[in-house]
């Protein structure tokens, strides 16, 4: 006969005979625990880590079926992981009950590396919309000077004397054209005031004066002054481009005009470089008329030639 053993404690076994005696005899049972613990890991498995990242443990859970102390015995470790080292390492838990039965689990832990984040995409500024109509009353379209006037203002480089004035027959000044300079360079940071005297730091060419004589784009007529109202001359006004635009080799030459002579010995390179590249053309009568005051309709087209001829 078969019999099922209780736990720990003893058995009590009753017997009869042919001749109807009966006895009884006890057995000690001694029941052996073979179950291992179960180990629950809890959060994520596997864990992702930032590299760098400081690892904290999730935690486990540990049951066993007779062991009321076995979470008191779980060894956790987590020696492998290295947060400062991108990779896939191992956390491994481990615990043994009263009768010796050992478990064990695993969970995987990720140290991964960030994404390095995309630059942003720079978005290009609007090109400037063109003007279907000038608002200056004294630029009519028939006028010969009217496209220059329209490229630069529609440029920014060249504003109206008033809401509805161009004034293209008044002279130039010469802080006038240092201030339209700064602006065709985009207004960089300067990193010095204007070394003349006569350059009041609150006019609006100051600061244009200040980094064209940086860039040895103008200078003045000594140490200290430079006559920023003064009307600026048609070889003053190429000689400033001049020099903005490099002060490239020129194979110019002035002998077809018939008052060359009158040229000043400073700016004779520059002019031939403007006669040569077609941004300064003469007068009637083949005259160049280098001294004589450039209006702001001269301005206007010498300005216009000089960017499209940069353009290619």
């Amino acid at each position: 006969m078969s019999h099922t053993f209780p736990e720990n404690g003893s058995f009590t076994f009753e017997f009869e005979d042919k001749a109807g005696n009966k006895g009884t005899a006890i057995a000690a049972v001694d029941w052996i625990d073979k179950e291992p613990p179960v180990i629950t890991l809890l959060g994520d498995n596997p864990l992702s880590l930032k590299l760098g990242e400081e690892y904290e443990e999730p935690g486990v859970e540990v049951t066993d079926n007779r062991d009321e102390e076995i979470e008191s015995k779980l060894e956790i470790d987590a020696s492998a992981v290295d947060t400062e080292t991108a990779g896939t390492y191992t956390v491994k838990y481990s615990a043994t009950d009263g009768a010796g039965n050992h478990t064990e689990a695993i969970r995987t832990v990720k140290v991964e590396k960030p994404e390095e984040p995309m630059p942003p995409t720079p978005t290009p500024p609007d090109p400037p919309q063109p003007i279907t109509e000038l608002p200056f009353t004294d630029v009519s379209e028939s006028s010969w000077y009217y496209n220059a006037v329209k490229f630069t203002y529609e440029q920014g480089l060249m504003a109206g004397t008033g809401e509805t004035t161009f004034s293209p027959d008044t002279a130039t000044t010469r802080g006038m054209i240092a201030a339209i300079l700064y602006r065709l360079e985009g207004k960089p940071e300067i990193s010095t005031s204007a070394p003349f005297t006569d350059i009041d730091p609150r006019e609006y060419y100051s600061e244009a004066i200040a980094w064209a004589a940086e860039q040895g784009i103008v200078a003045g007529y000594d140490e200290t002054h430079f006559g920023p109202d003064d009307s600026i001359t048609r070889e003053q006004l190429v000689s400033m481009l001049y020099r903005y635009a490099g002060s490239p080799e020129t194979n110019g030459s002035l002998e077809k005009f018939t008052d060359s002579a009158g040229a000043s010995r400073y700016a004779r390179s520059a002019l031939c470089w403007a006669v040569e590249t077609g941004i300064l053309s003469g007068k009637v009568n083949g005259v160049l008329d280098p001294r004589g005051k450039a209006t702001r309709a001269e301005v206007a087209s010498v300005l216009e030639r000089y960017c499209k001829s940069r353009r290619g």
